[in-house]
């Protein structure tokens, strides 16, 4: 079943695993762009 995966591979097909990947992504971008 699903919850015997491993997390790694539930995070990776996780619709809130890519979220998260994707919100972290999306403030790095802003942090970066915010110092210049």
């Amino acid at each position: 079943t699903f919850a015997e995966l491993p997390s790694d591979t539930k995070n990776a097909i996780s619709h809130r695993a890519k979220a998260v990947a994707e919100l972290v992504r999306h403030f790095n971008t802003a942090r970066r762009s915010a110092r210049k």
